[in-house]
């Protein structure tokens, strides 16, 4: 599965301490060039720095550059540079999914027909494939650390991974 990424569910992951399962999800990750200024550059020395970071080194995360700047700045009217140039780069590569976390960056993508998984969709498909065996720890250290979530959806998540 080819996969683009934002910076917030990287950083999300890695504050989970479960990054290095996502070679176990991903064939290849892509990150546009705002997200690896935002994460490795602005975010030296903060989680999600140094885990992208060594995936940049391993091969397994891809600095890709997007063609289409007239695009990002359109979609950049409406959310940050890194949610718009990963919409844009997922697009442009015909991406498997893009991992967003943001409400109306998930829906200008979805309305592109890109599929959109965020931090919650990670942590159900490392579920699914036995990587870990519990979806509840964390997602409430998620929340712990200012992941937001209503709890409607909290409930459905856990009933969705069978908690």
């Amino acid at each position: 599965m080819i996969v683009v990424s934002n910076a917030s569910p990287l950083i999300n992951i890695s504050r989970l301490k479960l990054f290095h399962y996502l070679p176990a999800l991903y064939e290849k990750l892509f990150i546009p060039e705002a997200v690896v200024k935002e994460v490795v550059e602005k975010g030296k020395g903060r989680t999600g720095a140094v885990e992208v970071l060594d995936g940049l080194k391993s091969g397994f995360i891809e600095k890709k550059r997007v063609d289409n700047a007239l695009a990002v700045s359109a979609l950049s009217e409406f959310f940050g540079s890194g949610e718009a140039e990963a919409i844009v780069l997922a697009s442009e590569i015909s991406a498997d999914a893009i991992l967003l976390d943001d409400n109306k960056a998930r829906t200008v993508a979805g309305s592109m027909k890109l599929h959109v998984i965020g931090t919650i969709g990670i942590l159900l498909d490392l579920k699914g494939r036995h990587i870990i065996s519990e979806v509840r720890p964390y997602l409430n250290k998620a929340v712990k650390h200012g992941f937001r979530i209503s709890s409607n959806l909290y409930n459905k998540v856990l009933q969705k991974a069978d908690e």
